[in-house]
């Protein structure tokens, strides 16, 4: 009887010539059959891996069209007995959803500079919680760009209630998560909810300081 070979994600890696978070992410998936030899160490059988490298196998490719579903928790892969780390997930989901829903029609009202900031507020629960996914070794498989919804997009308004810049740093933010949902990280789209997070807060701010200020410079 012949023995076995077993293999570690890294050596998989190198012989699909693929990066290790990757071959984690099929591990995750049950795309690539895996024994657990410890916390976060996977062994795979080497037959296995031959199986990813004949002409049927298979890969999730992203597709390219933006989408205007601002879900991102659908695109996780969960491993099992993580039941604290989803719960949190699907709060701060529904948070994000709901905070999202509210920009669906521009222009902007007074009440613009609250939706941000329960937008910044989302956002940063949904930072908390996709790093609380990552530590607990949740996977990621990659989704469309994430399209905002209207009243979040370039608009020729914009330059009325806060200065550009604070504007290009918002929209670099959306497309960062954007982007991240693309990827094949977890970590990236915990540090873009962070970044958007931060990016809102400032926008509000902004735009509160420009409503305070216009009102002394007409009794100027």
């Amino acid at each position: 009887m012949i023995d076995e070979e077993y293999l570690s994600p890294a050596q998989v890696a190198e012989v699909l010539q693929v990066t290790t978070v990757t071959v984690r992410r099929w591990i995750a998936s049950g795309e690539l059959p895996a024994a657990k030899a410890g916390p976060r160490k996977w062994r795979i059988r080497r037959t296995d891996v031959s199986l990813m490298l004949s002409p049927g196998a298979q890969r999730f490719e992203a597709s390219a069209a933006p989408s205007e579903d601002p879900s991102f928790s659908k695109h996780l892969v969960v491993p099992v007995s993580v039941d604290r780390a989803k719960q949190q997930l699907e709060l701060s989901e529904g948070r994000w959803r709901d905070a999202v829903s509210e920009h669906a029609q521009p222009p902007p009202d007074a009440q613009f500079s609250r939706r941000l900031r329960a937008l910044a507020d989302a956002a940063s629960q949904e930072q908390a919680a996709y790093a609380c996914a990552a530590e607990e070794g949740f996977g990621w498989r990659p989704g469309p760009p994430w399209l905002p919804p209207h009243e979040l997009r370039p608009a020729l308004w914009r330059p009325s209630l806060a200065p550009i810049e604070t504007w290009e740093r918002f929209d670099c933010a959306i497309e960062a998560l954007s982007a991240a949902r693309t990827g094949l990280s977890i970590e990236s789209v915990a540090r873009a909810f962070g970044q958007l997070s931060a990016a809102a807060w400032e926008l509000a701010d902004a735009i509160e300081a420009a409503g305070k200020a216009r009102p002394a410079a007409r009794a100027g």
